[in-house]
């Protein structure tokens, strides 16, 4: 153990042997907090005398898991393997599935295109018009709600009572209605459904608490409010809580982090100690010297500088292009010039504000045949012919899933068409019946005109039922790709046709690599293991090749070479963050990020003209590029150069302007967000913002006079809308 520690700095060495009590381990950008982690597992395991079967380690993505597992099995071998390492959806789940006298074991996970599905039906059961109220309205809805630990029966009490409200409510119900019905569970619930069982059934929540000694969470700034509360109760009896986290990487309000919960990690968890890791192994001191100038013009934050032995470093290059498209060729060339030098694909990465972005720098890359991949585009396991595989799994794992029984009753084509589907389902809501077990009542549904169909549909999937068991998952998904002939629908249909039964001989191949990373694996556990991947998950990062992410996607990773592009108003920052405070900050902070995962090069690009909505935008230059110190940048543009710095300075005094109205504290409410706010009634122009009770908030884009006054108007939700002006209230 000496040894161990003698490869930490002393900061590291501190949060590593203390073990006794909260902990609070403000970790900077590069500052080796996954190192502190395992070394902390293993001092506890070498020096404390647990067992690693009581020690519970959650962090947020399966590859961020997976890394740690792989180093602490570096460190302390076989042993590895017992400790709980897992994200908060992982665990969950274990929970779920293991406590078999509270919750239903066999329940499938929806992912959002699926939940998306439940709520559309749901709609159209309520009779609510579709084209009024979006489901993904409803879907935001029931998130925040979700989120905020706010059930159907308690959200009346809660939101404001108008018509779009009641209407959500009534969605939400009939969601959770019809989930319960298929015996499945959204991504939210895996979170919500153990902290309600832990609150409902005292033995439960005693079992867990004794279960664990000590508790290791990775990324606590990113925790929503039931991660918190999941913590804080399963934590209560020993007390022993370790956060690590940054708030300066506070990124994901969007999805229900709540930055309070690591800046109040001391009022929450009494008699904490407070450790700063704050020297970074990655960046050189330039990148370092721009990052902290810029997040400390942030209010919500714990002071604290990251700093660096590293060498000076290249200059921070900004580039002003034209217009997107000569954005693009830059980004194309600079990076074909480095690999001309000896640089490898994989060096660099392109990170932008919004995935829009990224079609033209993907035409410039291809036009200069620079091999890139995309984090984000379309997953392996959203793709049409594996989901329908994946549809057969969990129908045949779980009877009740009706979403995944209408998607594979005619995958491959048996004759068995909507119509049917639709009489089968009226019947198994009329008669109590799941749908499954109304494919038996054929003849008393009206569907008697396909009862051979449905019987021969019947007869397969009880046959693959009976056999589940019996076979490996490998075993018995070949078995189910041969006897359904799902292959054949796609063979020599047009040019797809190849790709699409190479994806189905890759997912046997998944499968069977499943099996052999995991002993004992049944097809239930593949299930899970699949439906909480996530973007990350699935990019090989030893694959020689550029990378293209958001900004989101990209926190802990690394690059020798970043490029921020898009680096203007109304873009990043986004436009609708400039109307409040809280929203510019976290902005600030998405900055923040991206400008630490390079190693030794940054470039940020920016476009004064930018095709928007069918047509070119005039844009500014972002206010982040005048809050980096001139020193350590190099501003330039595509006509003349080099510029000088003033150019820029306007952005420092307003960034002036903004610390002197908001002072260094914090006050963020924790309220859900309601529809109904009260507004009065003003002259609208072009580009002032506006409310819409169902829409939300949105920026006037255009204006037509004609009968009765309309605006066009862009909703914060990306949503593009011409309303007329009696619906709308001006901010």
């Amino acid at each position: 153990m000496d040894k161990l520690l003698s490869k930490l700095n002393k900061k590291q060495q501190e949060a590593v042997v203390h073990t006794d009590g909260p902990l609070l381990i403000f970790a900077g950008a590069g500052s080796g907090k996954t190192r502190v982690l395992t070394h902390k597992i293993a001092y506890l395991l070498q020096e404390k005398k647990t067992t690693p079967n009581r020690i519970l380690a959650v962090t947020f993505t399966n590859k961020a898991a997976k890394e740690m597992k792989e180093r602490v099995e570096k460190i302390l071998g076989s042993q590895a393997k017992y400790v709980n390492i897992g994200t908060f959806h992982s665990i969950n789940a274990r929970i779920l599935r293991t406590e078999r006298d509270y919750f239903s074991p066999d329940f499938t996970i929806y992912d959002s295109k699926d939940s998306l599905d439940i709520i559309k039906e749901s709609i159209k059961f309520l009779n609510i018009n579709s084209d009024i109220l979006k489901a993904k309205t409803a879907k935001h809805f029931i998130t925040n709600a979700k989120q905020q630990l706010i059930l159907p029966k308690d959200a009346k009490n809660i939101y404001v009572d108008n018509y779009a409200n009641e209407q959500l409510i009534k969605i939400y119900t009939e969601y959770q209605r019809r989930l319960k019905e298929n015996n499945a569970v959204d991504f939210d619930d895996l979170l919500i459904q153990p902290f309600i069982l832990f609150k409902k059934y005292s033995k439960l929540k005693e079992k867990y608490q004794n279960k664990w000694d000590y508790i290791l969470v990775d990324e606590y700034q990113d925790t929503n409010h039931v991660q918190f509360s999941f913590l804080k109760l399963i934590s209560q009896l020993h007390n022993n809580i370790c956060a690590v986290g940054d708030d300066d990487q506070s990124i994901y309000k969007w999805r229900g982090a709540d930055i309070k919960n690591i800046l109040e990690f001391e009022k929450t968890f009494k008699n904490s100690k407070i450790i700063k890791l704050e020297q970074n192994y990655r960046s050189t001191k330039n990148i370092l010297l721009a990052a902290s100038a810029v997040v400390e013009n942030n209010t919500l934050r714990k002071k604290k500088k990251i700093w660096s032995d590293s060498i000076e470093g290249n200059k921070l290059v900004f580039k002003e292009l034209d217009n997107d498209y000569s954005e693009a060729t830059f980004i194309a060339e600079t990076i074909l010039k480095k690999i001309k030098m000896g640089a490898k694909y994989k060096d660099f990465a392109i990170l932008y504000r919004t995935n829009a972005q990224s079609r033209l720098i993907e035409e410039g890359l291809r036009n200069r045949s620079i091999r890139y991949t995309i984090v984000g585009g379309t997953k392996f396991y959203e793709r049409k012919e594996v989901k329908d595989l994946l549809a057969y799994l969990n129908f045949l794992t779980n009877p009740n899933d009706s979403l995944s029984l209408k998607r594979i009753v005619n995958v491959p084509p048996r004759g068995i068409g909507k119509t049917t589907i639709d009489r089968l389902e009226e019947f198994s809501n009329t008669t109590q019946r799941t749908l499954f077990e109304s494919f038996q009542y054929s003849d008393e549904a009206g569907v008697g005109y396909a009862k051979s169909k449905i019987t021969k549909f019947l007869t397969i999937m009880l046959n693959f039922k009976s056999e589940i068991e019996n076979l490996s998952p490998s075993e018995f998904v070949t078995k189910l790709i041969t006897e359904t002939n799902i292959k054949e629908q796609y063979r020599d249909k047009n040019e797809t046709s190849e790709d699409k039964i190479a994806n189905i001989d890759e997912f046997v191949n998944s499968v069977s690599q499943f099996e052999r990373f995991n002993d004992g694996a049944t097809i239930t556990d593949f299930l899970q293991e699949v439906s909480l991947i996530m973007d990350i998950d699935q990019w090989n990062d030893e694959t020689d090749m550029v990378v293209l992410m958001t900004l989101h996607s990209a926190k802990g990773l690394e690059f020798p070479t970043v490029f921020l592009a898009g680096m203007e108003d109304g873009l990043f920052p986004l436009e609708r963050s400039k109307q409040n405070y809280e929203e510019l900050e976290e902005e600030r902070r998405l900055f923040y990020v991206g400008i630490t995962r390079a190693m030794e090069n940054v470039y940020f690009t920016s476009a004064k003209k930018r095709m928007q909505f069918g047509q070119f935008m005039s844009n500014m230059t972002s206010q982040f590029i005048g809050e980096i110190p001139k020193e350590c940048m190099i501003y330039k543009n595509e006509k003349s150069g080099i510029n000088g710095n003033n150019k820029y300075s306007k952005y420092k005094s307003y960034t002036n302007n903004y610390s002197k109205n908001h002072p260094k504290k914090y006050n963020i409410s924790s309220k859900p967000s309601v529809l109904g706010t009260k507004n009065t009634n003003e002259n609208i122009n072009i580009n002032d913002f506006v409310y819409h009770k169902i829409f939300g908030k949105g920026k006037v884009i255009a204006i037509s006079k004609s009968t009765q006054t309309a605006y066009k108007i862009l909703f914060n939700n990306h949503v593009m809308k011409i309303i007329a002006a009696k619906f709308i209230k001006k901010l």
